[in-house]
């Protein structure tokens, strides 16, 4: 028998993305893997259902008895409980529905994403009775460390990645006819081999490394956050390197940030006086820093040209 004595129920939320541990990345990722996979024409992309299955698997609350939040039923009871918790406890779906509200810069566009350092900084090499292995570190904060070589190596590769990731998307699921289901295969195999690509220029490691690293999905869509959050601050940082796209693009599909300001690579060896090599192995922020002052000269030159 339940007594009627009051227990607190104390419930942790994130609330911005720079507030969120790597445990807390992955399970937002597990929860929009989740809801993508579920997408289909009769079944749109959720939000709500997003921030709600992240309320529970953050606090660990198993789910026992559960209401169809989507009827809109704020004094609807569900029945969780807590890995900790000895007995089960209700909450309304109003209560759950304030809850997810505290996730609200999940799915806002203008939210700052974290600028935040590699979030797997370092795999861990062991000891074989062939071989000493080393390790292979992942780049500083903020991109520190990493060649201009490397940043367009990345950019060109998450492209490609985002293109073969949007036609996967676009394939339809379960087709019957052969040239579809290989057709996607394909895709699936091109999309994999882009991840282990990527991976090993953050890493600087060979391709075999990283598949017996085994990144698991959640971690992989990490991985994206992070690459966001620094193609954020870039953008801010150096902002002549950019395109800035137009209110109606933005309503779009967005792909990741592309490099507009593109300067070939003899203006650069001339204005820096090195080879091409060189270029290529200087840090991605000199070269974007150098980019940028090229662009903010080239404007005044213009501005004092049509003044004259």
């Amino acid at each position: 028998m339940m007594n009627n004595e009051t227990r607190r129920i104390d419930l942790h939320l994130p609330q911005s993305w720079n507030q969120c541990t790597t445990d807390e990345l992955e399970t937002i990722a597990a929860a929009i893997i989740s809801e993508q996979r579920r997408v289909d024409r009769y079944h749109p992309f959720d939000w709500q259902r997003v921030k709600l299955n992240v309320v529970l698997a953050v606090n660990g609350i198993t789910v026992l008895r559960d209401d169809d939040i989507s009827k809109g039923d704020a004094a609807a009871e569900w029945l969780v409980r807590r890995r900790t918790d000895k007995l089960p406890w209700p909450i309304s779906t109003g209560q759950l529905l304030a809850l997810t509200e505290q996730l609200a810069w999940l799915d806002d566009q203008k939210a700052t994403m974290p600028k935040m350092m590699f979030p797997y900084p370092q795999k861990i090499r062991r000891w074989t009775w062939r071989v000493w292995q080393r390790d292979y570190y992942a780049p500083g904060e903020l991109l520190d460390g990493m060649s201009w070589q490397t940043y367009r190596w990345l950019n060109d590769w998450l492209e490609a990645y985002t293109a073969a990731n949007n036609r996967l998307a676009a394939r339809p699921r379960n087709s019957a006819e052969r040239f579809a289901r290989e057709e996607t295969k394909s895709l699936i195999r091109q999309e994999r081999d882009i991840r282990l690509t990527v991976l090993s220029l953050i890493f600087g490691c060979p391709k075999w490394r990283i598949r017996t690293a085994r990144f698991t999905e959640p971690q992989w869509q990490v991985v994206l956050f992070w690459w966001s959050s620094m193609m954020q601050y870039l953008r801010q940082q150096y902002p002549k390197c950019f395109k800035s796209s137009s209110p109606r693009k933005r309503k779009q599909v967005q792909s990741l940030p592309i490099e507009l300001y593109t300067q070939s690579m003899a203006v650069l060896v001339t204005d820096l006086k090195l080879t091409e090599d060189e270029v290529n192995h200087l840090t991605a922020h000199v070269i974007l820093r150098r980019l940028n002052t090229m662009a903010l000269d080239a404007e005044e030159m213009e501005r004092l040209r049509h003044k004259k």
